[in-house]
């Protein structure tokens, strides 16, 4: 078991280190900053950039808490022991028996 564990531990920081590229690029460009490339973002994308990616993160945090919230309902409705037959079923079942 611990081998497995280890193995996800490896490949969750090989993830996180792929996604962690294009945002330590934009942060290494900031300390040699190109002035030409910086304005030109600015006036055309750079806003509608960020607006963006503040979207994602508060529709991420917000579909997070819906399902963290709807879990356990969903989790007890999966794990609750089948009900008894109602009456009519159960002579219904009985005629078949026969």
């Amino acid at each position: 078991m611990r081998g497995l564990s280890s193995a996800w531990s490896v490949g969750a920081v090989c993830i996180a280190s792929l996604l962690a590229v294009p945002s330590l690029t934009v942060l290494g460009s900031l300390s040699q900053p190109s002035s030409d490339v910086w304005v030109h973002l600015w006036r055309t994308q750079l806003l509608e950039l960020i607006a963006n990616t503040l979207a994602i993160a508060v529709w991420a945090r917000t579909s997070a808490s819906l399902w963290s919230a709807a879990a356990p309902a969903l989790d007890r409705r999966r794990r609750s022991p089948p009900r008894p037959p109602t009456r009519a079923r159960h002579e219904e079942m009985l005629c078949f028996r026969s």
